[in-house]
């Protein structure tokens, strides 16, 4: 009878002791609990080291049980990371998981220089109603956007008193792309006022799964956000026999996806607003490819535009026709181009 009570009495007391540690795991978080610590990693670039820290001042993480419905969220809130940041997961309960990730920058404040992002419900929402939309106006986006990273991974977790690490691998969404037009005389005047720049995708790629992946879209118009001349500071004294001015402009668009042959894929396309004539019409990611290739020749073409996140063209013109001579992207030259591909 007694030994029967000690058992009871041993039972109860450890119940005790193990409800008190669950509950001290989740208000102290200490490193002897059953927790599930998540990293961010933002590797897959053109460096191949992780810039997390440098891309994004906020994060937002996603935890979709094995049926898709979101079981947990986390947002940071806006601060400086460190690319060692992690968010904790208390006392998460065992089995198969989806972990998500969005992480922003916050340099601009603007409303358009964000993703629509939707505002996703624990208990209610599922993993396919997380996409990221880029905002425009009757098809044309013609802002500058802040830096979007996203990522997804799998994840098994076993439960116990032990810590468990899980690091997500990110990926950037939008791109930089700064054009720089040259007169082909050193005494042509070159006028950025002169010129409609657009980058045009008939399909549409500003609209993203939660995984990468683009969704169907409306086509889309990116128009530069910066359009400049720009001629030398008065502490940069040329020679007058040197170029004297330059027509500049910058756009942001969406990822860059290779399409399959004979569809028609994002172009670059300059025209004159005097004579509606076409100067410049080229696919970007052949353009790209004609680059790529010598500087990353373990990539294929499609993980180098996933990879490169700034691309800088340089055109020559001559009295505001496309001179088919010279061309530099990235600092690469690449002669004899014809254009209209």
């Amino acid at each position: 009878m007694n030994r029967n009570n000690n058992k009871k009495t041993s039972s109860l007391l450890f119940i005790s002791l193990m409800t008190v540690i669950f509950f001290s795991c989740i208000d102290e978080k200490r490193d002897d609990c059953g927790e599930v610590s998540v990293g961010f990693d933002y590797s897959y670039n053109i460096l191949s080291s992780n810039a997390f820290a440098e891309q994004v001042n906020k994060v937002t993480l996603y935890m979709f049980d094995q049926n898709g419905t979101l079981v947990w969220k986390e947002a940071s809130g806006e601060m400086n990371f460190t690319n060692d940041y992690k968010m904790i997961i208390p006392d998460p309960k065992v089995g198969e998981y989806k972990f998500v990730a969005w992480a922003q920058s916050n340099k601009l404040k603007e409303d358009d220089a964000d993703f629509k992002i939707p505002d996703l419900i624990v208990g209610a929402s599922v993993l396919d109603d997380l996409s990221y939309y880029v905002r425009r106006n009757s098809g044309i986006q013609n802002k500058e956007l802040n830096n979007l990273l996203i990522g997804a991974t799998d994840v098994s977790i076993n439960g116990g008193l032990s810590s468990q690490h899980i690091e997500i691998p990110l990926k950037k969404v939008n791109n930089k792309i700064r054009i720089v037009l040259l007169p082909s005389t050193e005494n042509e005047g070159l006028d950025i006022n002169n010129f409609n720049i657009n980058i045009v995708d008939n399909i549409g790629n500003g609209h993203l799964r939660y995984d990468y992946s683009l969704l169907r879209d409306e086509p889309i118009s990116y128009q530069p956000y910066y359009a400049a001349n720009v001629t030398p500071r008065p502490s940069e004294i040329l020679s007058p026999n040197e170029l004297q001015q330059a027509a500049v402009a910058e756009i942001n668009v969406s990822r860059m996806q290779i399409r399959e042959q004979n569809v028609d894929n994002i172009r670059l396309q300059i025209t004159s607003k005097k004579t509606q004539e076409e100067i410049v019409s080229v696919n970007l990611p052949w353009f790209f490819s004609l680059i790529s290739m010598e500087s990353h020749k373990n990539w294929d073409l499609q993980e180098y535009l996933d990879r490169q996140d700034e691309y800088s063209i340089t055109l020559f013109l001559s009295q505001g026709t496309w001179m088919q001579a010279t061309i530099i992207i990235n600092g690469w030259v690449i002669n004899n181009l014809s254009i209209g591909m």
